[in-house]
């Protein structure tokens, strides 16, 4: 498999298929990528930070970060700022 961006569908595809509750492999095998693309991609987005039932809590979706200016999992519409850029220094000083 090469390396190669990732789409809003597969963003879509691995959320969706990790709410499923397949393993990293599995997911990999179905959108195409390795199982250290999906554990890099997943941790990058916060997927590793909430468990199934929270990601499967109804307004739960991928959203753009407005500081960071990335994908993320977010819990609520109001929820528009990822918790790694709300951590940062730079942030918090603002």
């Amino acid at each position: 498999m090469d390396a190669r961006l990732w789409s809003k569908r597969d963003l879509d595809d691995l959320l969706r298929l990790w709410i499923k509750g397949l393993s990293p492999v599995e997911i990999g095998a179905e959108i195409g990528r390795t199982k250290a693309a999906i554990m890099s991609k997943a941790s990058r987005i916060g997927l590793l930070q909430m468990t199934r039932e929270e990601l499967a809590a109804p307004g739960v979706k991928l959203r753009w970060c407005l500081y960071g200016g990335h994908d993320f999992v977010s819990a609520s519409v109001g929820n528009r700022i990822c918790s790694g850029c709300k951590q940062s220094d730079v942030y918090r000083a603002a």
